[in-house]
């Protein structure tokens, strides 16, 4: 092998390597695993919220307590969305 064909093939080599890195790179940006550990994080966040702001507005109510448990079921629900 001459001098050249070794320059040309360490050459190709590199570009192969800042190809695959670029390409890694992007797959992490748009990572799935990581987007739906966000929206999960997003919405417990929100929950917690409103579940915060229940409390403030109508204070501590026992579990037993039948307007507890509808609130929950509404909040678990997702019917929050749609019920004013």
């Amino acid at each position: 092998m001459s001098r050249y064909e070794i320059v040309a093939w360490a050459v190709l080599g590199l570009l192969l390597v800042a190809l695959f890195y670029m390409i890694h790179k992007k797959f992490k940006e748009h990572n799935v695993w990581d987007n739906l550990v966000k929206q999960h994080q997003d919405s417990v966040g929100k929950k917690l919220s409103l579940e915060a702001s229940f409390v403030s507005k109508f204070g501590s109510i026992e579990n037993k307590s039948l307007l507890y448990k509808m609130d929950r079921l509404i909040l678990t629900s997702g019917l929050k969305r749609f019920l004013p």
